[in-house]
This record gives structure tokens, C-alpha cells and sequence, in this order.
């Protein structure tokens, strides 16, 4: 009777992890597709370009679509983050006589957040730029890991652009934050 019941435990065991593994191995087989995944649903979409996080039973699926970085789709567990490698080498520099801006340094003159992303406005010496944070992970204070949520108004901060629209008033860019420099 107990060998029974301890067969009949492992069968539903087995049966469970074969269709954990095809819902796994289905959902990442249809990201890789470009379309929708069906037994995971979208946990984060991120301003890089499109990258978007899908979040199923145990496990994470990240289809990254960054302008300046990576292209591909990642799957792992729950405890995978976002890694978006940025490539400098995609960076798209906008250039006139007024405006030469790739990294920089700066001034924090206001701090605002539209719709769960920070936008900073920074006096680079030239002028006020509207600077977009696409990744806040890259952020250091002395080269310790650092936040968002630790740069304040009025801190000097490192900032690497990767396109500056100069045809607005307030020139904007999508840019990393590198360093807090104080």
C-alpha cells in the first residue's frame, strides 16, 4: 500500500515537470517567433528600445529589443534581472555648432518622474539638457554600486548620452547615469 501511494506521488511529480517543461520550453520557442508567449504574462517593458519581461510559473523570459544594445531573448529563473549591455558602438551622436554632447558631466538642476520614469534636467555648462534614464542599474557613487533614488537636486552626476534631439527647446537624450560624482 505505501509503495503504491509513493509510485503514484512520483507519477504525478513526473507528470507535473513535463508540463512545466513544455509550457517553459512553448513560451520560449514563441518570443523567439516574435509573438506573444501564452502561459507567462508581461511583468516589465522597459524604454530601451521595446524590451519587454514575461514572468511565468518559476520562470522569466527577457525578448531584449534595445536601440543600443542587446537583441536577443533570455530565459531563466524568477531571480534573472535585466541586463541590458548598452553598445557604444550603435550610439548616434547629433551634432551642431551650438551642441557637441556624447558623456558629460552636470549639474541636477530638477528631478521629474512622468509615468514611473525619471527624467533628470541637467546643466552640462553649455546648456539645460532633459536627460531620459533608460538604466538605472549602471548608476555608481564612488565606485560602489549606487541608485536612482541617491542622485538629488543639485548633484553632479557623469552622463552618457546616446542620442541628443537638439530640434527641441530643452535638448533631450536617452542617456545611462555612469557616476555620481558628488
Amino acid at each position: 500500500m505505501k509503495r503504491k501511494k509513493i509510485r503514484n506521488l512520483l507519477l504525478i511529480c513526473i507528470v507535473i515537470a513535463i508540463l512545466l517543461s513544455t509550457m517553459i520550453i512553448a513560451d520560449f520557442n514563441f518570443v523567439l517567433q516574435g509573438e506573444k508567449p501564452v502561459f507567462c504574462f508581461i511583468k516589465n517593458t522597459y524604454e530601451d528600445g521595446g524590451t519587454l519581461e514575461y514572468v511565468g510559473f518559476g520562470y522569466k523570459i527577457i525578448d531584449y529589443n534595445a536601440i543600443y544594445g542587446r537583441q536577443d531573448v533570455v530565459l531563466g529563473n524568477l531571480f534573472t534581472s535585466y541586463e541590458p549591455r548598452i553598445d557604444e558602438s550603435k550610439f548616434v551622436i547629433i551634432e551642431d555648432n551650438k551642441n557637441k554632447t556624447y558623456n558629460f558631466n552636470g549639474k541636477v538642476e530638477k528631478i521629474v518622474v512622468e509615468d514611473g520614469k525619471t527624467n533628470l534636467f541637467v546643466n552640462n555648462k553649455e546648456q539645460i539638457q532633459k536627460i531620459k534614464v533608460i538604466d538605472a542599474t549602471l548608476v555608481y557613487m564612488n565606485n560602489f554600486n549606487a541608485k536612482l533614488t541617491d542622485i538629488v537636486v543639485g548633484s553632479t552626476i557623469e552622463v552618457r548620452t546616446s542620442l541628443v534631439d537638439t530640434t527641441k527647446q530643452i535638448p533631450e537624450s536617452i542617456a545611462e547615469i555612469i557616476n555620481i560624482v558628488r
